[in-house]
């Protein structure tokens, strides 16, 4: 007997695809499914989500890009390539622990076969610029960051943004809240 492939199970884990159907059980009883809910609406659920977590990624990562772009430049502008090593460049002395050795190693650790960071530590022994650092962040530090930059510094990287009009907190809000999506 020839065995029937069903696509949609090769490509989506059981377990996965249940947690989709969490919303769609009876408030009272055993776990069971409303009777009005269907396999396919469960799958048009899933479809959903992929499409949104598709669409919020492309937009994100553009975001994501421009920040660490405009970080990497104006902070090393103002305070040169090791700048961030220095805690008084930042607003609160004592957060800078995304740039603490430990972090900073293991961040740079992690992404070690990386061909920039393969350059840094053969070719400059291991000293990082601020803009390599910058690199291997994660999209919630690099918020962090921004939250930690001095007031002036935030300013001129918002100002490079034409046409949007905000406070230095605001975009530190939108940014946490991004990097939580």
């Amino acid at each position: 007997m020839k065995k029937m492939r069903c696509l949609f199970w090769e490509r989506v884990n059981y377990y996965r695809f249940s947690a989709y159907g969490l919303t769609l059980k009876k408030q009272e009883g055993n776990g069971e499914f409303r009777d009005d809910v269907t396999f396919e609406q469960m799958q048009m659920i899933y479809n959903f989500d992929k499409k949104l977590r598709e669409t919020l990624i492309y937009y994100l990562e553009s975001i994501e890009i421009e920040f660490r772009t405009q970080i990497a430049y104006y902070h090393p502008h103002d305070f040169g390539a090791l700048g961030y090593k220095n805690s008084s460049y930042f607003r609160l002395k004592n957060s800078c622990k995304i740039f603490s050795k430990p972090t900073r190693e293991n961040r740079i650790e992690s992404s070690g076969k990386e061909s920039f960071i393969i350059h840094h530590k053969e070719k400059y022994n291991e000293v990082f610029p601020f803009w390599v650092a910058n690199e291997v962040m994660s999209f919630s530090e690099l918020s962090k960051l921004f939250r930690n930059l001095l007031r002036k510094n935030k300013i001129m990287i918002i100002e490079d943004f034409k046409d949007f009009k905000a406070s230095s907190d605001m975009v530190s809000s939108w940014l946490r809240t991004l990097s939580y999506i």
